[in-house]
């Protein structure tokens, strides 16, 4: 996967399929002609509907619309919940099989449609986050939203891409600085503070049935089994030894630009940088990045900086020794081979 395609810029993403209802159906989404029930969205955007067309798609709609429910004997519904947008999507969809959003509305699309019973769309709104979390823009808005309306499977999926892929995501601040502090400390290997340990990554509580089918799955995710991979305890001995390997291998100066990227991205952020420079290694650092450091606007202007680039700059006395003992011992490898 190139850098190019995991940055680039998703605008929309369409849902689109040849099986459900007739797509000539679509002349009549949101048409007054013949209409017989309005759905309302909780802001007020109306949508001229079919009541044919809703309990085709929909259990929970057809039993509102066909029983002694309110809703049954009034002419409006009031979808509560969701933004125009999305409610419009959903029922576009029910109407024509395909409808568009930008990445960040298509979980609650996922969620609305999950909750309406029409089991086709919840599909293939799933297939489509599964096929953008190469891209690290889609997958941290699919992570937020799917932290703001609680669907943990969606949140763990996308959790895993990002976790995985850190020395991408640190590479790209214009996605790193979206990302909660609890979300930044996980990542970095520290827990998270006690606050936000209900938003830790697959503790969601929804009642979606597919938040509740991976509940299982998600528990303890918020246990760090180190930086680059957040996931299940359960996981194998390979993917372990994987998450190991990519540890020592860390970025620790990119990810040290990208958390002052997090800092100065809103300035009551400030008040969490101790937090942060504790997530950094600096004796990981080699001397060139090290020397980078030093021209780095948070270093100029911070003693304590200066002080930890110092520290990790100069040598240990065990690595003093290893070097007394080589310079001891080449020589005299020297004058064996010469002998």
């Amino acid at each position: 996967m190139t850098a190019a395609a995991q940055d680039e810029e998703v605008s929309s993403i369409t849902i689109s399929t040849n099986r459900g209802m007739a797509p000539s159906m679509s002349e009549f989404y949101n048409n007054e002609l013949l209409s017989d029930i309005d759905i309302c969205s909780e802001e007020g955007q109306r949508f001229h509907c079919h009541k044919l067309v809703l309990i085709n798609w929909s259990a929970p709609l057809r039993r509102m619309l066909t029983g002694d429910m309110l809703e049954g004997r009034e002419r409006t519904i009031t979808i509560h919940g969701c933004c125009g947008e999305v409610l419009g999507a959903l029922l576009r969809f029910m109407y024509s099989c395909e409808c568009s959003l930008p990445p960040g509305k298509l979980v609650a699309l996922t969620a609305l449609a999950d909750q309406y019973d029409v089991l086709l769309l919840t599909e293939l709104c799933r297939e489509a986050i599964r096929g953008h979390l190469h891209n690290q823009r889609c997958c941290c808005l699919f992570y937020k939203a799917a932290k703001e309306v609680q669907q943990a499977d969606i949140q763990q999926m996308a959790w895993e891409s990002l976790s995985s892929n850190l020395g991408s995501l640190v590479r790209q601040h214009a996605v790193f600085v979206q990302l909660e502090l609890e979300d930044v400390l996980l990542l970095c290997g520290k827990p998270a503070p006690a606050a936000a340990a209900a938003a830790r990554p697959g503790s969601s509580s929804g009642s979606n049935r597919a938040s509740q089918a991976g509940s299982s799955r998600a528990a303890g995710l918020g246990d760090v089994l180190f930086p680059l991979r957040l996931g299940p305890p359960e996981r194998s001995a390979t993917a372990a030894a994987a998450a190991s390997g990519q540890a020592a291998h860390r970025p620790e100066y990119l990810l040290f630009v990208a958390l002052m990227a997090w800092l100065d991205h809103k300035p009551e952020r400030q008040q969490h940088k101790q937090q942060l420079l504790d997530c950094i290694n600096f004796d990981r650092m080699n001397n060139y990045e090290l020397a980078q450091m030093r021209n780095h606007p948070h270093v100029q202007s911070d003693d304590q900086l200066k002080e930890l680039l110092l520290d990790a700059r100069t040598p240990t006395p065990a690595s003093c020794n290893v070097k007394l003992h080589r310079a001891a011992v080449m020589p005299l490898k020297r004058f064996a081979s010469e002998q």
